[in-house]
């Protein structure tokens, strides 16, 4: 990467010295500092660190001629990669399973043609969104890559000031610890050994301010999040019998949400689909999904009831069609997730049916919501269609990786036997 220093308007006698012309007038300014320090001082005890002192500040003025020059060389420039680099999207991680057992039927979800349509229609907007994503990711990539020779020549005139800086601060620091031998000296050498290094260092930090750093276009770039589904649908509660046979209905009502799931969801980016985890400080209870969108965290219940009126009562509390109460634990892992350091975390209760249809009052509440399988698609769709106004960044897709990492400590262990089984929802 060459530069034209006249076209710039800057003196050709600023530019910068080779290595050897460097050493040679450093040599130079230092041997005559050091005749001039004898000559003055004359003999005695200190006279060798007197002497090193005076080569000091006698180079200081040359090294700091070199690092001014250096500072105002002209900050290259990016330049357009001659051959355009193709930019690998990172790719989805799906590794979700479903526990291998006997499900129980459950009853056939189908959404009128109405809400259908507007759930095609935001899942076309959020697969758009991850197109988007993916081109923006690219363009950042492949001006990143422009942008690598531009940071690495600043970071290289920053490497070589720095070196010439440690010659005023030793000058410094040698005059304070040596001074008072000088003080039986000229007084005008004094003066001069104290005042030279000071104003140095002094020069050095007002034209920091002013020189260039190295261009990182890190903190701009684009960044992507590929779709992320882990975990074992059920893999807590194969094998036990703890709820009389009810779990294989509960495996049931989990495997029909990670179908929803999967068919609504999958391939979006900024998404990550996590299936039987374990519960925040318990060694027994579990949590049968979780689902991060952008910025946002659903933990999600399944259950596979029979049809009726649902309703929410107390926060952790649900109000069955024959008044029947039913508690969810679901709250409590959500605040104990707030304390880790997860912010704002919302749960969702989805009820399937084992029989007839599922219907749900008092769905609204943000803190706990109970929803219709329906509902459920539609409330994560225009989550990560929310989620698509912002700009996601470098930053945001470390932050999702550091979830992923996080969630994906907390799976329960699969069983021995697994299946990939998924059915698409009726449309």
């Amino acid at each position: 990467m060459s530069t034209d220093l006249t076209s710039t308007g800057i003196p050709q006698e600023l530019s910068p010295a080779n290595g050897a012309v460097l050493v040679a007038r450093t040599a130079a300014a230092s041997a005559l500092g050091l005749l001039i320090t004898h000559q003055i001082t004359g003999h005695g005890t200190f006279q060798a660190l007197v002497m090193l002192v005076g080569a000091t500040i006698a180079a200081t003025p040359v090294l700091l001629w070199e690092w001014v020059a250096i500072g105002r060389l002209p900050v290259p420039e990016e330049e357009p990669l001659s051959d355009p680099r193709q930019v690998a999207i990172p790719p989805d991680v799906i590794r979700g399973t479903t526990a291998e057992t006997t499900f129980p039927p459950l009853a056939a979800t189908r959404p009128d043609h109405e809400v259908l349509e507007r759930l095609r229609q935001l899942r076309v907007l959020c697969r758009q969104s991850t197109a988007g994503d993916a081109e923006l990711y690219a363009v950042s990539r492949v001006r990143q890559l422009a942008l690598a020779p531009v940071r690495e020549a600043c970071r290289r005139r920053r490497r070589r000031q720095r070196l010439l800086e440690v010659i005023p601060v030793v000058a410094v620091t040698a005059t304070a610890f040596l001074a008072p031998l000088l003080i039986g000296s000229s007084p005008w050498l004094l003066a001069v050994a104290i005042a030279l290094p000071v104003v140095a260092v002094t020069v050095l930090g007002a034209f920091r301010v002013q020189l260039p750093g190295p261009r990182d276009a890190a903190r701009d770039a684009a960044g992507y999040s590929a779709f992320t589904e882990l975990g074992c649908v059920g893999a807590n509660r194969v094998g036990q019998d703890v709820f009389g046979g009810a779990e294989k209905f509960g495996i049931a009502g989990e495997r029909r949400t990670a179908e929803l799931l999967g068919t609504w969801l999958s391939g979006m980016s900024r998404v990550g689909v996590f299936h039987s985890l374990r519960f925040p400080e318990s060694s027994r209870a579990d949590i049968d999904h979780v689902v991060v969108i952008g910025r946002e965290l659903f933990v999600i219940d399944s259950k596979a009831w029979k049809g009726g009126e649902y309703r929410r009562g107390a926060d952790d509390v649900i109000i069955a069609p024959d008044g029947s109460v039913r508690p969810s634990s679901m709250p409590a892992a959500a605040v104990l997730l707030g304390r880790a350091g997860w912010g704002d975390v919302r749960v969702v209760t989805v009820i399937h049916a084992t029989s007839g249809e599922v219907s749900v009052t008092s769905s609204d509440d943000a803190g706990h919501m109970v929803l219709t399988p329906v509902e459920l698609v539609q409330v994560l769709l225009e989550a990560r269609d929310r989620t698509s106004r912002a700009p996601w960044g470098t930053g945001d897709a470390e932050m999702f990786d550091s979830h992923t990492a996080q969630l994906t400590a907390t799976l329960v262990a699969a069983p021995a036997r697994e299946s990939t089984d998924r059915v698409l929802l009726t449309e």
